[in-house]
């Protein structure tokens, strides 16, 4: 007899999705050893208690269901696909000729031939059901012909033992149950081959998808190598221009200085070399701003905390804007709390902060103040150095302070006209304070100057 049983991979038969039919004729022979244990155990009670004809009727017909079985499942794995109406036809040829053998044992009355005639009535069945839903053909071949063995048995002896109003009724009855029954298996067959439709889809998007992240990974790990070569790159350039450009330029203000104190004092060359000088201060501060913001945006720049004297930092800042703050005529004053002037922080990145704060209310004021003022604050996280730089220098609309923080920009063209700079110095002064884990604030309204409120940590 044919079995057609569920797949002995179901993963690799999902994957390379091969026809139904060739599914169940590989799992046809992969069950060979249940049928012929089935055929042992029949043929055992069969020669026992029933005529030897019977027995080797029955012995006949499995090894005729075996043989052309075998044939079949071997012209259809050279790919001889023209015999696959041959191989379901004698599928059900031979489900037939078991019914058959079924009926001529029923027709023995004799209870045991009625027993074996039911016994191979559901066998063929539950095998057609179990093992046939791979494919639609061979659960037809398989069902269709013990369910009308059913249905003649129960209508004959519905007629032969009721009236007949009732043995139609009855009749009418077992069509209708064997229709539903094989309207079922039909719609269990599709909804198996749709559930196999799918997740062969879902394994074909799967493998798609792994192929994209995959794909992707690799593009993601070329573009980051390409990063780090560019940032390997730029660290490379900041090192040589730092040494490159600052040390010529050094040396340049050396000697406009050397030059300017051999001068006597009233001649027009040293006013020639300090111009020579304060061009190349204001040069080099260039150069370090734009070194600077280009080490702060790769990352370069380190932090560290000391115990600073905070009087003599913003002393040191006062001085070093001393320049622009006479050229403007401003008045820089500086107010500092007690519990203030000394403090933990990183001094060198502090004083940075604080030049270049107090170089942009310098260049925007003209003969005006300039406030300094430092305190200590408690909050929850610990104690806080509030520095506050207060100017009444020509200030800046409400729409300018959200731009002021890029790098190259100021508050309006017209400023940028009028007051030297490169728009650098709040830029760098913004990434400083983000690198101390600070916070930096500014208020400002047009013509009436400018505050800036730089908060960080003072423990």
């Amino acid at each position: 007899m044919l079995i057609a049983a569920p797949p002995h991979d179901q993963n690799a038969a999902n994957a390379s999705q091969p026809d139904p039919l060739m599914r169940a004729a590989q799992n046809d022979k992969n069950r060979a050893w249940l049928r012929w244990l089935v055929t042992l155990v029949v043929s055992g009670f069969l020669f026992a208690y029933l005529p030897f004809w019977i027995g080797a009727l029955w012995l006949f017909a499995t090894l005729l269901a075996e043989t052309v079985s075998a044939t079949a499942r071997a012209r259809l794995a050279k790919g001889d696909c023209g015999v696959a109406r041959v191989y379901v036809g004698a599928i059900f040829a031979v489900s037939t000729l078991w019914i058959a053998h079924a009926l001529m044992l029923w027709a023995q009355n004799d209870d045991l031939a009625r027993i074996a005639a039911l016994m191979d009535l559901f066998t063929v069945a539950l095998y057609g059901a179990v093992g046939g839903h791979k494919d639609q053909r061979i659960l037809l071949a398989l069902t269709a012909p013990p369910l009308l063995a059913l249905a003649s048995l129960l209508i004959g002896f519905a007629w032969s033992q009721a009236p007949a109003p009732l043995a139609l009724i009855a009749s009418i009855a077992t069509l209708g149950a064997c229709l539903t029954i094989a309207a079922n298996g039909l719609a269990m067959h599709r909804s198996d081959q749709l559930l196999l439709s799918a997740n062969v889809e879902v394994a074909k998007e799967r493998d798609a998808l792994e192929t994209r992240v995959l794909e992707r990974t690799q593009d993601l790990q070329k573009a980051h190598a390409a990063l780090q070569a560019a940032s390997r790159a730029k660290s490379e350039f900041l090192r040589v221009m730092s040494h490159e450009l600052r040390t010529p330029l050094n040396g340049i203000l050396g000697y406009a200085e050397l030059l300017a104190e051999d001068i006597e004092a009233g001649e027009a060359k040293q006013d020639d070399a300090l111009k020579i000088a304060a061009s190349g201060r204001r040069l080099l501060r260039l150069i370090n701003d734009v070194l600077d913001l280009a080490s702060l945006e790769a990352g370069q720049i380190s932090t560290g905390r000391e115990n600073t004297d905070l009087s003599a930092l913003l002393a040191a800042a006062q001085h070093s804007a001393s320049e622009i703050a006479a050229q403007n005529q401003n008045q820089i004053t500086i107010n500092i709390a007690p519990e203030a002037l000394f403090v933990a922080t990183d001094a060198k990145r502090l004083l940075q902060i604080v030049r270049h704060v107090l170089d942009n209310a310098c260049k925007f004021t003209n003969g005006g103040q300039i406030k300094i003022s430092a305190d200590i604050k408690t909050s929850a996280e610990g104690p806080k150095l509030i520095i506050a730089i207060e100017d009444t220098g020509v200030g800046m609309a409400k729409e300018d302070l959200q731009r002021i923080f890029e790098p190259f920009e100021q508050a309006s063209q017209g400023m940028a006209r009028s007051h030297e700079g490169a728009g650098l110095g709040l830029a760098i002064t913004q990434r400083l304070t983000t690198l101390l884990g600070g916070t930096l604030d500014v208020t400002s309204t047009l013509g009436q100057g400018a505050k800036v409120v730089l908060e960080l940590p003072a423990d």
